[in-house]
């Protein structure tokens, strides 16, 4: 049997390729020739239309949505990635015997028109995927830093070093600065599309900024995608002077209402909420703090990678932003 299909996670990292792994070695050990599509980081080993044709079952391992229309009239077999990876060989059953498949036999149009509408998760876990490249790469530099000596970046220190003090401005002082601003635009883009990309970043920075730090990036991230989304998507504008609206009268009211609610309603409370956090997590005796790692270990091993984990380990990241470590080392 012929047997091919797409895997995809939100945030294409590690669910995307374990679950196409599972299921192509399953595959293969059962007699079959597999092959799956991973849309990751990165699109990789593409389907052509010639084995989506030839396919004796389609498997759509995926938790987000994708474009389906190329497999119209072919039934397929649609699973979460999580269920891909523990449950391979049954997924793979089903599918060969039709249990619970359906047709793709939509229109295009038609099929936008019922598109299912992406979650407050989805946005968050693309503010996420926005937000990791500086974490991982702004981490690693501060770690090349450390090596010369934990206080070698320090000028007033003895075992000062030029070139540790080079790597950790890049990765602390500026990569490590651009996370949250990273995470609101990433949120609004989602919603808004491009045109939430600049108000976004403007709420993030201004939450990095002004003290309420990864909570403020959620919420501004938030309020400028919604929005954005209203200015830029929803107002009717006539066609001669769509351009000149959508390059300068959307980013303009939307920037300026998002730093004005930033400014005047968020940044207070929210800063005002992230101090008490960080006070009683850094109050935590050894006792309290203990469970509290085990909270956030059992938490991290839950659902696979799924939206337990992703939530704790985006808490715990953005704690690391506001100068609370514990709960990253944990995590």
């Amino acid at each position: 049997m012929k047997i091919i299909g797409v895997t995809a996670c939100p945030t294409g990292i590690a669910h995307t390729y374990m679950s196409a792994e599972k299921l192509e070695g399953t595959a293969k050990k059962l007699g079959h020739d597999a092959k799956f599509e991973t849309q990751g980081i990165k699109t990789e080993n593409r389907l052509t239309t010639k084995e989506i044709a030839e396919a004796d079952a389609i498997i759509l391992a995926v938790d987000k949505e994708i474009d389906m229309q190329r497999f119209t009239g072919k039934r397929i077999k649609k699973v979460s990635t999580s269920r891909a990876i523990k449950e391979p060989e049954l997924v793979i059953d089903e599918a060969l015997k039709g249990i619970n498949t359906l047709e793709i036999a939509q229109s295009v149009e038609q099929t936008k028109a019922t598109k299912q509408k992406a979650t407050l998760y989805n946005h968050f876990m693309s503010g996420v995927n926005y937000m990791l490249p500086f974490v991982i790469a702004g981490g690693i530099i501060i770690a090349l830093s450390f090596a010369f000596g934990i206080t070698a970046a320090d000028p007033k220190s003895a075992d000062y070093n030029v070139l540790a003090a080079a790597f950790s401005k890049i990765g602390g002082d500026t990569a490590f600065a651009m996370m949250v601003p990273a995470l609101g635009a990433g949120i609004a883009t989602s919603i808004a599309g491009k045109a939430g990309f600049a108000p976004g970043i403007v709420a993030g920075l201004l939450a990095s900024t002004g003290g309420s730090g990864f909570l403020g990036g959620m919420i501004g991230g938030l309020l400028a995608g919604y929005v954005t989304d209203f200015l830029a998507n929803k107002i009717p504008v006539k066609k001669g002077i769509l351009a000149m609206y959508q390059l300068i009268v959307v980013p303009l009211i939307s920037i300026l209402i998002i730093g004005l609610a930033m400014v005047f309603v968020i940044e207070q409370p929210i800063s005002w909420l992230l101090e008490v956090l960080t006070n009683w997590l850094n109050s935590l005796g050894n006792t309290s703090g203990l469970m509290f790692g085990l909270i956030i270990g059992v938490m991290m091993a839950a659902d696979m990678g799924g939206p337990i984990n992703k939530s704790i380990s985006t808490f715990s990241i953005g704690l690391m932003s506001a100068g609370v470590n514990a709960p990253i080392a944990a995590c």
